[in-house]
């Protein structure tokens, strides 16, 4: 064999420990549109985004935007943040460029600047993605919880051991990502 193993066998999924049903019951959907209410709507969406990625028991401790009320031609994306626990996402939210004030409907889009990983997270999608590759899956010892940056790498790692070549099998190292959409990435940015 050639290459060092990481830490922690991947064998298969690990036990949710909550579904994504009972998540976002701890978060109540958002109520009437409004000019009054549209920057609480966004919010109530981003809590339930950001109870979404962290997918596992806690809750969201703060939510907030940098204005209270959206005008009615916004010309730049609005900035809010959400707080699980003690992790604070800050997104950036995107009105459609074809915007216009309807009184029942805005349509937008949030980008999270940080992305919530947990260990279960990317060890789940790693095996996922790869247990055709593969019979023996690997990954870093990962923190239960963490917070990381957007169109970057992680820093952390997973492998695999490829097919005998000449009789001899190789750990493949695959860095763990997260793209620019905030989507956990098994493999390079590029």
């Amino acid at each position: 064999m050639v290459g060092e193993e990481r830490g922690v066998a991947i064998t298969g999924p690990r036990p949710s420990p909550v579904s994504r049903e009972e998540l976002l019951a701890t978060e109540p959907g958002s109520g009437p549109w409004g000019p009054e209410s549209v920057v609480e709507s966004m919010l109530s969406r981003l809590r339930q985004d950001t109870l979404t990625m962290a997918m596992r028991p806690g809750r969201i401790t703060a939510a907030r935007c940098a204005t209270g009320s959206i005008e009615r031609a916004p010309t730049a994306p609005l900035t809010c943040t959400t707080t699980f626990d003690d992790l604070t996402v800050e997104w950036t939210v995107v009105l459609d460029s074809g915007y216009r004030w309807t009184g029942t409907t805005i349509m937008y889009r949030p980008y999270p600047a940080q992305r919530i990983l947990s260990d279960t997270i990317v060890y789940d999608t790693f095996w996922g993605n790869f247990r055709d590759n593969s019979d023996r899956l690997r990954c870093d010892a990962l923190p239960e919880i963490w917070l990381a940056e957007t169109d970057k790498e992680t820093g952390y790692r997973c492998q695999f051991l490829g097919p005998p070549d000449r009789g001899v099998r190789t750990w493949t190292d695959i860095p763990i990502s997260v793209d620019d959409n905030g989507r956990l990435v098994t493999g390079s940015l590029s």
